[in-house]
């Protein structure tokens, strides 16, 4: 499950022989499920018994791999992987390839997993887009609410930076976003090594990547996605 996604009629599969584990105690009857699985899986604080998903346990494992890519660039694994399949472009941004591995097709399934759970950190700003990018502390979206955007949609936020003074240029970060915006970018710290942007997990103290959290962070990720769907339904 570390590389490999796994069928998702499988898990499902195997999810709910534990269900039916759970609730039959008496085999010779048919059960009654009083809670769905979904909701048994939730965490005890929020009404359920902390039972896994698989599916989403599986898809931070491999999640993991995408985070190791992240850190690690240098490495012959990383170096392979880009020359392959994203030569011109960083790996959040890269597209699974008109003929991908097996391995990669996995990897590749569990990139939003990680930019949905993580959020940027400013080094030299030649890495983040300043329009589409989670990098302002903002916990709602970490993303800059200025609706008309100035600059290139493609903008990088280096292009905020002084190189000379390592320091922001206010003057035009005020021209080209809101006042709130502004203020918020303004007080970003910035290497003053012109060091790398680096991806922070926003889910841990450290800001480092690990299982259990991205777990959770899927599971919080489906049900958003199957509220809004419900929304959807109803209008």
């Amino acid at each position: 499950m570390n590389v490999f996604k796994s069928p998702t009629s499988l898990l499902r599969e195997i999810e709910a022989m534990l269900s039916q584990f759970w609730w039959n105690h008496n085999n010779s009857a048919k059960s009654i499920h009083w809670r769905s699985w979904e909701r048994l899986g939730k965490m005890k604080d929020k009404g359920g018994l902390g039972f896994g998903s698989l599916t989403s346990f599986n898809r931070a494992l491999l999640a993991k791999q995408v985070w190791r890519l992240l850190q690690d660039p240098s490495s012959l694994v990383s170096q392979v992987v880009k020359h392959k399949y994203f030569q011109n472009c960083e790996l959040l941004e890269s597209k699974i390839g008109s003929s991908p591995s097996h391995i990669w097709r996995r990897i590749w399934s569990s990139i939003d997993l990680v930019k949905v759970g993580s959020v940027w950190r400013v080094g030299n700003g030649e890495i983040i887009k300043m329009w589409h990018d989670r990098w302002l502390p903002i916990p709602s979206t970490y993303k800059v609410l200025t609706l008309v955007p100035v600059l290139d949609t493609n903008a990088r936020v280096a292009a905020l930076i002084n190189e000379e003074k390592y320091e922001w240029n206010t003057e035009l970060t005020k021209e080209v976003f809101s006042a709130e915006d502004a203020q918020l970018i303004c007080s970003l710290l910035i290497s003053q090594r012109g060091a790398k942007d680096n991806l922070i997990w926003v889910k841990s103290s450290k800001g480092m990547f690990n299982v259990k959290s991205a777990y959770f962070v899927d599971l919080e990720n489906k049900r958003q996605n199957q509220g809004q769907s419900s929304n959807e339904s109803v209008e």
